[in-house]
């Protein structure tokens, strides 16, 4: 027995080394399992009472928990709480090192900076117990560093870095020395030394760039972090994308940490290219591993770039909550340097939302009570997301400041009509869904649009512009401000039109240049509503067609237990008259029981093909023949077919086409379409055919699924694919199939293609590549 636990000591120290090592290289999910049965070995002994084997499920302990804090997940810590036990228990003074440099690491990387210095105090006094001493500050020295960074102390963080690097040459630690290289940038990049910056990371890419270690990962991300300092976006894109396609492709290399990192860059590398949205999207998903991950430094600064980029998109309300949450965090943890940014973000919302007002009161004076009114504009609209809030809102406040008699908020529709969405007559709101131009002069309106400028009009009656207009007299139109409403890319998205009556309060040009610079905010939060209104309503959507999907699921499995149950007696029948048969010669009893038997045969292949179909897919491909797919398709839907008068024309090759694949799923691709293309000639005339014809070259099968129904028009060919796009009406069509047969289609390394002319028919293109077994 001595001698198996000295064996086994022998074993597990080597493996604590390649562990350790391991570590070092960051794969640390790769030596996890390795700890974990050192620690389940030594647990199954018993009483543990030897000091080696009690020194070995110690070390166990404390790798297999740093293993988590390295990587970023959430870990109860009983391990590590063990390793101390052991650690304190018998003087063991390396086990009681990595007990707190894993705690070290866990409070740096948690941003709780109120308990760094206490843990670094406890690891440092282990350290001057141990031999080797520089071998374990080389370990240490890193998190320090990375620490000071975190607080903003630069010149620390230099001098820390100094050492590290000094102590990773002499022991040869090339992961070390990209670290140090990368923190070098980091100091430079902070310091606006950008191109030094960029030297430093490319030479920690050097260094790492033929090895397999995980600090390969930062670089990438830093690399495109100093790209976007550049304003070089497509660099900086380039590599995220390579920081990103590592960590994704070999989960050995996950780290919850830079997923956090590169997540946030990926969303102000959005913001930079005025993707806004996505922007949001980034920066909200970054914040979600932030919190996952137990990373309140990193939660925070994501907090404080979703502030910014609210900020950039005038969304003065969202930007101070952001910020409100940046900062608690950083209160939390007590940290002065990243505080500080927020402040002066904070700062910069106040000074815009007193410029816009200032500016408005400096050059475009008006009462005490048009400020108070502007101060609520200002405030209500930019916030508000509710579009017909926003609408009501925008008209109000126009007219109360210019005193308007009647005021229109004029919006395109989905074919580029012009309709009053909102109508403000007389102190009176009249609400009036698409009510095309017929209360104001559209010759106004069509001049503003075409001119794509204000339109300022003291006399509208007197104007040579405007003589042959029947509709301002007839409207009795006097004075009109007539102002279109542009995005920062001017395109037109609606017009604010007011008018009077009385001539002796006509309109001026200060009353034109207020009503254009509400226009300017106005056209912002008529955008952000716009946005929100159109994500609700497809989160409202795609919610129908989950629940939708879960109906027919619940379908599919009650399907699959009437098929179940309708095969047994099918199966009598048949037997039976197959019997019956061979006991009766001729005449027409024999006939009969043929037409019995052959009809209870097509019972039961639909019913197996309907079990088929239902059949949850394995996932698994294999050899699979597109002739024998087809067959059973068409006897599937022969039925449905026949119903709706429509013929399926069958052209398929002589010999077997063989491609890889799944058979259920590529049924379900074929299904999908003809089923579309029976509804499209339904949706044009009685009857009508579908031609089916399958070919092979050297490469690839292909499959043509033509029809002559109505057709696609050709705006909307290119969303067809798209998840919830149809133009069926509402609960007629989830819009789902042709984005699930484009999936699968992909899925199979393949390509899709549609051909259409409205009113002559579709054709769908579908090659897979062939089987090469």
């Amino acid at each position: 027995m001595w001698f198996l636990s000295k064996s086994f000591i022998s074993k597990a120290k080597d493996m604590l080394e390649e562990v350790n090592l391991q570590l070092e290289q960051g794969l640390g999910i790769v030596c996890a399992d390795r700890m974990k049965q050192i620690i389940e070995f030594c647990e199954k002994k018993g009483t543990i009472k030897d000091s080696q084997i009690l020194w070995v499920y110690g070390m166990a302990c404390c790798f297999y928990e740093e293993s988590f804090f390295r990587f970023g997940s959430k870990s109860d810590g009983k391990y590590l709480i063990k390793a101390e036990q052991i650690g304190k228990d018998n003087n063991f003074w390396d086990i009681n090192f990595w007990v707190g440099k894993c705690k070290l690491e866990g409070l740096v990387f948690s941003g709780r900076s109120r308990k760094i210095n206490e843990a670094k105090e406890e690891v440092f006094s282990c350290i001057d117990r141990l031999e080797k001493r520089e071998f374990y500050q080389l370990s240490i020295l890193p998190i320090l560093v990375w620490n000071a960074l975190n607080q903003g102390d630069f010149n620390l963080a230099k001098d820390l870095n100094d050492k590290f690097l000094d102590l990773a040459v002499r022991f040869n630690s090339i992961n070390g020395q990209v670290n140090a290289k990368r923190f070098l940038g980091k100091i430079a990049l902070e310091n606006d030394k950008v191109d030094e910056a960029l030297g430093y990371f490319q030479e920690a890419l050097d260094l790492g760039k033929d090895r397999k270690i995980e600090q390969i990962v930062p670089v990438f991300y830093n690399m495109g972090e100093v790209y976007l300092f550049k304003n070089d976006l497509d660099k900086s894109e380039q590599y995220l994308s390579l920081a990103r396609d590592t960590l994704d492709k070999d989960l050995k290399l996950f780290n919850g940490l830079y997923h956090i990192h590169i997540t946030r860059l990926e969303g102000v590398l959005s913001k930079l290219k005025g993707s806004f949205s996505e922007s949001e999207e980034y920066l909200k998903r970054s914040i979600t591993l932030a919190q996952d991950n137990d990373k309140l430094i990193e939660e925070g600064i994501s907090y404080l770039e979703l502030g910014k980029l609210y900020l950039d998109m005038g969304d003065y309300n969202k930007a101070t909550l952001a910020l409100e949450e940046a900062c608690a965090k950083f209160i939390i943890i007590d940290n002065s340097f990243w505080l500080s940014k927020v402040k002066i973000t904070q700062k910069d919302i106040a000074e815009r939302r007193k410029a816009m007002i200032t500016d408005v009161k400096e050059n475009y004076p008006v009462s005490s009570f048009h400020n108070k009114v502007l101060d609520e504009f200002i405030r209500l609209v930019l916030s508000s997301l509710n579009l017909d809030d926003v609408l009501h809102n925008i008209i109000e406040y126009t007219m109360s400041i210019t005193k308007a008699d009647r005021g229109f908020l004029i919006l395109h529709d989905e074919r580029g009509q012009l309709y009053s969405q909102v109508v403000r007559i007389k102190g009176k709101s009249e609400e009036k869904d698409k009510v095309i131009l017929e209360n104001f002069s559209r010759s106004i309106v069509r001049k503003a649009l075409e001119n794509k400028s204000s339109i300022l009009l003291t006399d509208a009656q007197s104007d040579s512009r405007f003589s042959a207009s029947v509709s301002i007299a007839a409207l009795d139109i006097r004075s009109v401000i007539c102002v279109p409403l542009k995005t920062d890319k001017s395109e037109i998205i609606g017009l604010i039109y007011i008018d009077k009556k009385n001539i002796a309060e006509a309109f001026n040009s200060q009353d034109l240049a207020l009503v254009e610079l509400l226009g300017s905010y106005a056209s912002i939060a008529l955008v952000n509503a716009r946005l929100h209104t159109g994500v609700r309503r497809r989160l409202e959507t795609a919610e129908a067609q989950l629940i939708q999907s879960e109906k027919m699921a619940t379908l599919g499995v009650l399907a699959g237990g009437v098929a179940h149950e309708i095969n047994n007696p099918l199966g009598a029948i048949l037997l039976n008259a197959e019997m019956l048969l061979k006991d009766i010669d001729k005449g027409p009893y024999r006939e009969m029981l043929e037409i019995i038997g052959e009809g209870a045969r097509r019972c039961k292949n639909i019913v197996e093909l309907l079990l088929q179909y239902a059949r949850k897919t394995s996932g698994r491909f294999e050899k699979i023949d597109l002739n024998q797919i087809v067959d059973k398709v068409c006897v599937f839907l022969e039925y449905q077919l026949l119903q709706d008068k429509v013929k399926l024309n069958k052209q398929k090759e002589d010999t077997f086409v063989y491609i890889d694949g799944n058979f259920n799923e590529i049924m379900q691709v074929f299904t999908n379409i003809i089923v579309n293309a029976k509804e499209a000639i339904k949706a044009m005339k009685e009857s009508g055919n579908i031609n089916l014809r399958i070919k092979k070259d050297n490469v690839f099968a292909v499959i043509e699924i033509s029809d002559d129904g109505i057709g696609i028009p050709p705006e909307n060919i290119p969303k067809i694919f798209d998840p919830f796009f149809t133009t069926k009406e509402v609960g007629k069509g989830t819009g789902l199939g042709l984005s699930i047969v484009y999936r699968i289609v992909e899925n199979h390394k393949g390509s899709i293609e549609v051909f259409s002319k409205v009113r002559e028919g579709t054709t769908f293109v579908i090659r897979f590549p062939l089987s090469k077994n």
